[in-house]
């Protein structure tokens, strides 16, 4: 595997660093960057993630040309003359290795700013304001040159080089310390992870890599391990993302799963409101994001090594909050509403044109998981009474949802006076996600509609918008980027629930259709894993190693392998 560091970055579970070719920059730079982003969701103006830029230069510091060969375990510059050799020997330092080749390492750019810089024979210091990271330089073989007034450091050799780059926030880091990785360690970890998903294609191990690689550790706001959406564009950890995240890992590291799921409980709010996002230096909470976690956590329940007693103990009376919390966004019908579309996930999906509050099947299919999640762990702790309540609880939702949203065979949203209207939004058809739950009519109906091609159902899966709706839109606010986001593009949560609802009630032939669609539209770029696809064009865009898809792809091809029953 050649990871292609433009698409995907090079980076090693647990860190906050990754290695990405920018070709927006002059001279396609390859800069090591920082991963903790201090100013998200803050307003601030975004800023330079950019720690060095990596140019490989022959022994003496002469620019060269130069291959990038780059596999899970180390990444190399190669070129007549000799290698650079760049591996994680911490998470957060690369250990650097030349032979007959050099290094620059370029500082105080546009889109890099030190401070504070110290030098010696054999060692660099600096910081970087912009981000908050320390930055050291420890030469251990070869030659060190700082020329301030071009802004660089020049690593050379007599015929090998060896150094270590270490880089740290330092307002929720330490400065790197204790034993240290070697190159085959890391090949041989990849190797163990990957073998849980046995690949075949060459997107499948790249799927494998990004999933792998993609874990932070412990650090600041993160209570616990857990998997970022991305390392590339989307840094931050988001709390339903970290659902199907947390059902792709558990085939692989059932730890990471768990803790994936029970770091957002963590950090719930008093009341009991889960945070949008997180990352180390930041608590994203003026949204929130849909209660999809019962629905996950009652499959992760389903390998009881995932959660431990403990673990329900602990989760029991905050998923109980996080119910008590979407009460409160609940109406005359008994149907719950969004405030605000981004709570919802679907950021600019057309059911919200009407404005808010708005009740959508989406968010009251989640409620009648929650309730029966509820339901299963209150059973399983000894609490007869209230697992009755809660499953009297998820029954009275689709008796509301049957009697107040279901009309002319599809469900419809309310509008703040809870008035029923049409909407040629997925999130209709996302109530398939609840099986054998609906009466056979209801669900009937939605398979019927679900399997029309050239509706929602396409080549390329499931569209966000039907495609002969006046509101299915190609483009992302200007004609040049042809991408809707929740306008019509493919994403991975509705055709995972969709999926998961068919096979539920037994759809298995439909069920295989739309996830063996969707994992031909991952498999047609070979060097990327996209956040949303064109369902027409079938073409990814946005961010090119983003994780749910990523999680959604591998379950899929995990299942395929056996194929669902028919």
């Amino acid at each position: 595997m050649n990871i292609d560091i433009v698409k995907v970055p090079f980076s090693y579970p647990g860190s906050y660093l990754a290695i990405q070719k920018d070709e927006s920059i002059l001279g396609n730079g390859i800069w090591l960057r920082s991963l903790i982003r201090p100013e998200w969701g803050t307003g601030r103006k975004k800023v330079s993630d950019h720690i060095l830029r990596f140019i490989p230069t022959d022994s003496e510091g002469t620019f060269i040309s130069y291959q990038t060969v780059c596999t899970p375990e180390c990444l190399r510059f190669e070129s007549n003359f000799g290698y650079v050799e760049i591996y994680f020997s911490h998470f957060s330092s690369l250990q650097i290795k030349t032979k007959n080749m050099g290094l620059v390492l370029e500082h105080d750019s546009d889109e890099s700013k030190w401070v504070n810089i110290e030098v010696g024979a054999d060692y660099a210091r600096g910081y970087l304001p912009i981000t908050f990271y320390d930055i050291k330089l420890t030469l251990k073989e070869g030659f060190l040159k700082h020329r301030p007034e071009l802004r660089r450091f020049f690593i050379t050799c007599e015929e090998t080089s060896d150094f270590v780059i270490s880089a740290w926030q330092r307002f929720v880091q330490k400065e790197p310390e204790g034993e240290l990785f070697e190159k085959e360690q890391i090949r041989q970890d990849f190797e163990k992870f990957k073998d849980c998903y046995q690949p075949v294609e060459a997107v499948h191990e790249l799927a494998t890599y990004i999933l792998w690689s993609g874990e932070y550790s412990k650090c600041g706001h993160l209570t616990r391990n857990a998997t970022a959406i991305s390392k590339k564009l989307m840094n931050n950890v988001w709390s339903w993302d970290n659902c199907f995240n947390a059902l792709a890992l558990s085939k692989s590291n059932k730890s990471l799963a768990r803790d994936n799921i029970l770091l957002f409980f963590d950090l719930q709010k008093e009341d009991g409101r889960l945070l949008d996002a997180v990352n180390p230096f930041i608590q994203v909470d003026w949204f929130t994001k849909p209660p999809i976690h019962g629905f996950f956590i009652l499959k992760l329940m389903n390998d009881e090594e995932i959660f431990l007693l403990k673990d329900l103990q602990y989760l029991y009376p905050r998923l109980e909050k996080l119910a008590n919390y979407w009460e409160k966004n609940k109406g005359n019908t008994g149907l719950y509403f969004y405030r605000h579309p981004f709570d919802s996930g679907w950021d600019n999906a057309t059911c919200f044109d009407r404005g808010m509050p708005a009740y959508t099947p989406d968010l009251n299919s989640y409620m009648v998981y929650l309730y029966f999640c509820l339901n299963k762990i209150a059973l399983k702790l000894g609490f007869q009474k209230e697992a009755e309540n809660f499953q009297n609880q998820a029954h009275q939702i689709l008796k509301n949802m049957a009697k107040h949203m279901f009309n002319d065979g599809e469900f419809n949203c309310l509008d703040a006076e809870e008035k029923p209207y049409k909407t040629t939004s997925l999130i209709k058809m996302v109530p398939i996600m609840l099986g054998k739950l609906l009466p056979t009519a209801i669900f009937e109906a939605l398979a019927s509609e679900i399997s029309k091609e050239n509706h929602f159902l396409l080549e390329s899966s499931l569209a966000t918008e039907c495609v002969t709706s006046e509101y299915y839109d190609h483009r992302k606010g200007d004609a040049i980027k042809p991408n809707a986001y929740w306008r019509g593009p493919v994403w991975a949560p509705p055709v995972f629930c969709i999926y998961d609802g068919l096979v539920n009630a037994g759809y298995f032939k439909l069920a295989e259709k739309i996830a063996t669609r969707y994992v031909n539209l991952i498999e047609i770029d070979k060097s990327g894993i996209y956040e949303n696809y064109d369902a027409i064009q079938r073409i990814g865009y946005d961010d090119s190693a983003y994780m749910w898809t990523v999680s959604v792809y591998l379950i899929f091809k995990d299942r395929l392998k056996t194929r669902v029953k028919s």
